[in-house]
């Protein structure tokens, strides 16, 4: 994720990026499988939001995109440089739990993106994260409506950008993949905590055996 935040930004500073995209919501409004019904109704609400008012002087740009499919390179594990870059183009990126289960990728994705993310409530919420301070939580659809209008308000700029870097922060400093084994491991995060910009640690090359070793000094007496 760093390597394609620096290839995008160009070494700026990811709250400095311009993100003419008001309000991004990852996934298809006309999905009807069992656990996506709410999904599909939040996605109607961002489609509705789009061109409404904001101020006197502007209105909502917002987009509804496809995130994952049975497309190749697509699914879910894939790095998909297109979509990172169309969550970097966002101001605020809205979240949705499935109807089944809650967490997935695209509640860290967001965040690791530098947008404000805003996601229905989950009965645990991810390790750090609290509403108003680096997440925002909606409620409703109604609840919804207004915390985007709210959000993209000028006088309230400065608020949004606060809570997108600190969910930045805290995403990239304590819930990458090394995080996760180390806490199952070591019970804690280790490696770069609070570190959010710095790349993943090399990977440490593995001994040979001392068989393996043996073997290849007992082969090389005879080449």
């Amino acid at each position: 994720i760093v390597t394609i935040i620096n290839n995008i930004t160009q070494g700026k500073s990811i709250q400095s990026m311009e993100r003419p995209i008001d309000v991004g919501y990852f996934w298809t409004s006309g999905d009807y499988s069992h656990f996506s019904f709410y999904r599909r109704d939040i996605a109607k609400v961002v489609k509705t939001l789009h061109h409404s008012k904001i101020d006197d002087t502007s209105v909502m740009e917002n987009q509804v995109r496809l995130a994952y499919s049975d497309k190749k390179g697509m699914g879910e594990g894939n790095v998909q440089e297109e979509y990172f870059s169309e969550l970097l183009t966002c101001k605020i990126v809205v979240i949705t739990q499935h109807d089944e289960f809650e967490d997935h990728y695209r509640l860290m994705e967001s965040l690791a993106s530098g947008a404000l993310v805003m996601t229905d409530p989950m009965i645990a919420m991810p390790a750090g994260l609290v509403d108003k301070v680096n997440v925002v939580v909606y409620n409703s659809p109604s609840d919804l409506k207004k915390l985007i209008k709210y959000y993209l308000q000028p006088e309230n700029e400065k608020e949004r950008k606060r809570i997108a870097e600190e969910g930045f922060k805290l995403v990239m400093g304590r819930h990458r993949c090394w995080h996760r084994l180390e806490e199952l491991v070591f019970g804690r995060p280790l490696t770069n905590v609070d570190k959010p910009f710095l790349p993943a640690p090399p990977k440490e090359e593995r001994p040979k055996s001392l068989f393996l070793v043996a073997v290849e000094e007992i082969v090389g007496q005879f080449v």
